[in-house]
């Protein structure tokens, strides 16, 4: 074993390593590389009953394997992004609501997958399943969005896939999206099986749309004129604001549904 650090050098140094030409770099902390170790993409190398420790020879791996995408439009990227919060995996099998039939036996994510899950039930671990409404499911399908599962930001790069279709899982009003691979001309597409990438993450969402290029076409079609020019800045945020006003109204209706027993 190499040097190893405390997971708060270990979440500076990542940024750091993970920073992009532009100067643009993540947002790392110490509960960050907290939840990596939990998900075994990292791993604690401390003696027993000191604080965590990372061997710094692995951080440095990780980076060498990881993209930071400080811009998906700058990427490539022209479809809709979908993306889930995979934490720790657990036992938590989920079934079709219209015959019964096992989806997944597990949800979140074990990157050293000690479970030995296949690999079908390793996809189900994050296409399923998710508080969405039934009309934004049904345009993840129709645009055809990227199913994006992130640990607190970081990305499996081979775990990114295009939504084809959903469904309804029984005893919930969850749903449970069905996905296929990239195909190899994808801007997130990437061969290697060892790729990450690393995206800006907003803190306590569970799932939502992160990305659609339609409404940031049309904030870019937005045409100013004499004082309003000045005022680009703050419209832009008040825009971003309100998408993402928009976005937890889904999350809300449905924590108020399952409350009222409406399922």
């Amino acid at each position: 074993m190499g040097h190893s650090l405390t997971l708060s050098k270990a979440a500076l140094y990542l940024a750091d390593l993970l920073t992009d030409p532009e100067g643009r770099k993540p947002s790392v902390n110490i509960g960050r590389m907290r939840q990596l170790l939990a998900v075994r993409a990292l791993h604690d190398v401390s003696v027993e009953g000191e604080a965590p420790r990372i061997d710094q020879r692995e951080i440095e791996q990780l980076a060498a394997n990881t993209t930071y995408i400080a811009d998906y439009a700058e990427y490539g990227v022209e479809d809709p992004i979908f993306r889930v919060s995979l934490r720790e995996s657990q036992v938590n099998p989920v079934y079709a609501e219209e015959d019964g039939r096992e989806l997944r036996t597990h949800s979140g994510y074990d990157y050293d997958n000690l479970a030995n899950l296949s690999q079908d039930m390793l996809y189900g671990t994050f296409e399923g399943v998710w508080p969405i409404s039934d009309e934004n499911a049904d345009f993840a399908v129709d645009s055809e969005a990227y199913l994006l599962p992130s640990t607190v930001g970081l990305v499996k790069a081979s775990n990114v896939r295009r939504i084809t279709d959903w469904e309804p899982v029984a005893d919930s009003t969850r749903k449970y999206f069905h996905t296929e691979e990239l195909s190899p001309d994808d801007p997130l597409f990437v061969e290697s099986k060892k790729a990450f990438f690393w995206v800006d993450v907003p803190p306590g969402r569970i799932c939502g749309f992160d990305f659609d290029p339609n409404v940031e076409k049309q904030i870019d079609q937005f045409e100013l004129s004499g004082t309003q020019a000045s005022d680009a800045d703050s419209i832009d945020e008040l825009i971003a604001l309100k998408m993402k006003q928009l976005k937890i109204l889904d999350e809300l209706a449905e924590l108020k549904r399952l409350k009222l027993g409406l399922t």
